[in-house]
């Protein structure tokens, strides 16, 4: 703990700066009291005051103790403890310690972070460099570590501008549609021989269409407004968030969102097994039919499939799920300390109108990813989450935060 204390920049600053104000105390403090004592001696001697000079004498001796124990009592204490503990790495620390060796310290870092981000092209990584720089009070040194930077950042654009030009544009989107089926009868059951639900899926008509390219599989979760139009039918699962996004995708000005999309019609209970058993087909069936990529399986959900997003992603986090968006719920916890470890390290992303939901992605150090819309209806949370574009790159900010970041 000590060792991490000392290699901690800011904590050495506090302590150099402690350092230093000792030592002025050490220095003035005595220098005040022995003139102080200095002046007065001459003053009563001046005036032949010769109660006040017997006075000012008999008082000289603790003076002179008292301005010689401030200047010699830190010196002890450190010689005491260095020789008490002569390889005490806080000792070497305090012995050590300057400003010059702080900025050493911050720059050691700096040179970490920023062959970290050379060697990863990560975005991630980019912006904890670029953050941790403005430690570096050396303006050379910080302008040659952003110079490094910013061609880092050339690198980074130059691969996410070959992803959005690259394989998931050899894709034909044109001949995608929504395709319903009943639990009995469509292709999930040749993935199971358990009880499932009713679904749809997202995909092209011919998987040619593909060309081969691996696409991302989302698997989304309805709300409880769908089961109250129709129950438990094709017209209000087609009528719920994402599929009815998706039907009218062309409309938005966007690039197309590169995904097969499997949405399971299921009931207020999320936590039945059929939830379980018809994600687990439709893994397997996308992975055989549309050879997706399946280290990009995202889980998303509006309203009680928001709720269910949150639940189900720990629930089942067998199916090793990518990510989870959910959107238009009140959690603020969810499955304890466990749950919380879980999400902390799971990329997480939520929309909706409740402010509350805020607290959730606080709980899991995750603030930053979760965008409260004050005063937008219920229902055009999911529309507005897919479609927002607000760095006018023409493809969708969840989509890209998703699958080209």
């Amino acid at each position: 703990m000590i060792l991490s204390i000392c290699d901690t920049p800011k904590v050495l600053e506090v302590m150099n700066i402690v350092n230093i104000i000792i030592t002025i105390i050490r220095i003035v403090v005595p220098i005040i009291l022995l003139f102080s004592l200095t002046f007065k001696l001459v003053n009563a001697s001046t005036k032949g005051d010769e109660d006040a000079l017997a006075s000012i004498k008999k008082k000289a001796v603790p003076s002179i103790i008292a301005a010689a124990l401030i200047f010699i009592v830190p010196v002890l204490v450190n010689l005491i403890v260095s020789v008490s503990f002569p390889n005490s790495e806080y000792t070497k620390c305090i012995a050590n310690i300057s400003f010059e060796k702080i900025e050493t310290i911050y720059t050691d870092k700096a040179d970490k972070l920023v062959g970290k981000a050379e060697e990863t092209l990560n975005i991630n990584d980019y912006i904890n460099a670029k953050n941790y720089l403005t430690n570096i009070k050396d303006n050379s040194k910080r302008e040659s570590y952003e110079s490094r930077l910013e061609e880092v950042k050339i690198q980074i654009d130059a691969i996410r501008e070959e992803m959005f030009l690259g394989s998931y544009d050899k894709v034909n989107y044109s001949n995608f549609k929504w395709t319903y089926y009943k639990a009995t009868s469509g292709p999930l059951n040749n993935y199971t021989d358990k009880t499932i639900n009713h679904y749809a899926i997202w995909a092209p008509e011919n998987v040619g269409d593909l060309n081969g390219v691996s696409l991302p599989l989302i698997i989304w979760l309805h709300g409880s407004g769908e089961l109250a139009q129709n129950g438990v039918g094709e017209k209000s699962l087609l009528g719920s968030g994402l599929l009815k996004v998706m039907t009218n995708w062309d409309k938005y000005n966007l690039k197309p969102v590169p995904a097969i999309i499997v949405a399971p019609h299921t009931n207020l209970y999320w936590g039945r097994q059929p939830n379980y058993e018809t994600m687990k087909a439709a893994i397997r069936y996308c992975e055989d039919t549309y050879n997706i990529d399946n280290t990009k399986i995202v889980l998303m959900g509006h309203s009680m499939g928001g709720n269910g997003t949150v639940d189900l992603s720990y629930t089942y986090r067998d199916l090793n799920f990518y990510a989870a968006v959910p959107m238009s719920t009140q959690i603020t916890s969810y499955h304890g300390e466990e749950g919380r470890k879980y999400y902390s390290n799971l990329r997480m992303r939520g929309y909706g109108e409740f402010s509350s939901f805020a607290d959730f992605f606080k709980w899991i150090g995750q603030s930053e990813n979760y965008t409260y819309y004050k005063g937008e209806s219920h229902a055009k949370v999911p529309e507005r989450a897919m479609t927002e574009d607000l760095n006018g790159n023409g493809v969708s900010d969840l989509v890209e935060w998703l699958f080209y970041e």
